[in-house]
């Protein structure tokens, strides 16, 4: 009986090893886009504290961590609150609307659980992400129309933002 328990769970403990490993390969993964974020992509913002965002929402369900990062970033401005991190479906869907700038960072691993614009007309979407298929399947299907870069300097991030706050 033992043995058959054996043979019957095997698949299972396999199944629990496998994500088990994923967890851990996003965990890096996330540790090593906050690593290579402070140390070639932040930059002082100086004396400029004039920027502008209202109510900010992060979205990642796997770079949790660049996420928050970019959160202090943007949190230091005046005129922006940034509320939190979301990282389920259910907690954005909340969210969404009293808030005014949506940041999506990284492409979502369960993209079709998301849904943003119906909530809230007026709120801008970003994905903050590095330009892929993926990133653009992602936004297609969100509808989301603007994707900047997460490899370009936060200087830049901020410009971006600025520039679609004031045609909102």
């Amino acid at each position: 009986m033992k043995k058959l328990f054996e043979v019957l769970s095997k698949p299972f403990n396999d199944y629990k090893e496998r994500q088990q490993q994923k967890l851990e390969e996003m965990k890096k993964r996330d540790e090593d886009a906050v690593a290579f974020f402070e140390s070639y992509l932040l930059k002082p913002i100086g004396d400029r504290t004039d920027l502008t965002l209202g109510n900010v929402v992060l979205v990642s369900d796997r770079l949790t961590r660049l996420a928050a990062r970019v959160g202090e970033c943007l949190n230091q401005f005046d005129g922006t609150n940034v509320i939190g991190v979301v990282t389920n479906q259910r907690m954005a869907y909340k969210i969404t609307e009293s808030v005014d700038l949506l940041i999506i960072v990284g492409y979502l691993e369960y993209c079709r659980n998301y849904y943003f614009k119906n909530q809230n007309e007026d709120m801008q979407t970003v994905f903050f992400a590095t330009p892929s298929r993926v990133v653009k399947d992602q936004a297609d299907i969100l509808r989301i129309e603007h994707i900047f870069d997460r490899m370009s300097p936060t200087t830049e991030l901020y410009n971006y933002l600025e520039m679609l706050t004031y045609f909102r």
